[in-house]
């Protein structure tokens, strides 16, 4: 039977996937270590305007589409691109994570703004099918292209727990707090298994179950500069 959802899903990963390869063949082959100090050309411009971009998140059919900061503080809570003190600020890295690093878990943050922009449409993830139509989110650094597969979104209250970036280096821990995060979803994945060599990407946005609630979104790394890391799933939903 033809299954629509994984037909899309299948059709995004191929075209994300050629874009890469265009990507790599237009600047040539480079090794790890040209990647991890030679910046991707597209991001020169970025660079100029502020030194603290590492990267740009985007998903297709929504207003998230900005470029990604990191000073290692929460300067870009309260603060945009020009350092500018303005309300709506900026998506930004947080503290704990490092460019320099294979972190298991990426945290951004972005605000929730009334008008649509910055992390808006992040709390859209809570209806079932905005999550089942929105499953590709483009998390590209300064030095890779990636695409992840978003496989979990719940809401917490962040007077009462908080997200945690760092595992201990303990992988057992860590596949725990994996399983954690997909049993939590509001929705479920058919299939999903996941493992230490998994990376995410943690979405986090005001959310107003409570007085400081937050939706969190999680995705997990499907391809990496043209690579497939990990296969791709299908939703299901009650």
């Amino acid at each position: 039977m033809f299954n629509k959802k994984k037909y899309y899903i299948l059709i995004l990963a191929l075209v994300f996937a050629l874009f890469f390869m265009n990507a790599s063949a237009a600047t040539g082959p480079a090794s790890e270590t040209e990647r991890d100090r030679i910046p991707r050309k597209e991001f020169a411009a970025l660079l100029e305007r502020n030194p603290d971009v590492i990267g740009r998140i985007s998903i297709l059919g929504t207003n998230v589409d900005y470029p990604v900061l990191h000073d290692g503080t929460h300067f870009y809570l309260d603060h945009d691109i020009d350092r500018r003190a303005i309300i709506s600020a900026a998506i930004y890295m947080d503290p704990a994570n490092s460019l320099e690093r294979d972190d298991y878990n990426r945290l951004l943050h972005g605000h929730h703004m009334k008008n649509g922009t910055m992390f808006r449409d992040i709390v859209k993830y809570k209806t079932a099918r905005f999550f089942d139509e929105h499953r590709l989110i483009r998390f590209d650094t300064l030095y890779d292209y990636m695409l992840w597969e978003v496989f979990s979104v719940y809401v917490l209250d962040a007077d009462r727990e908080g997200m945690t970036t760092d595992y201990m280096g303990n992988d057992e821990l860590y596949v725990q707090m994996l399983n954690g995060y997909a049993e939590r979803s509001m929705f479920k994945i058919e299939g999903l298994s996941l493992n230490a060599w998994d990376r995410i990407l943690t979405l986090s946005t005001c959310s107003y179950e409570t007085s400081n609630s937050r939706t969190i979104v999680h995705a997990r790394l499907i391809n990496k500069n043209g690579i497939q890391v990990a296969a791709p799933t299908v939703v299901l939903y009650d």
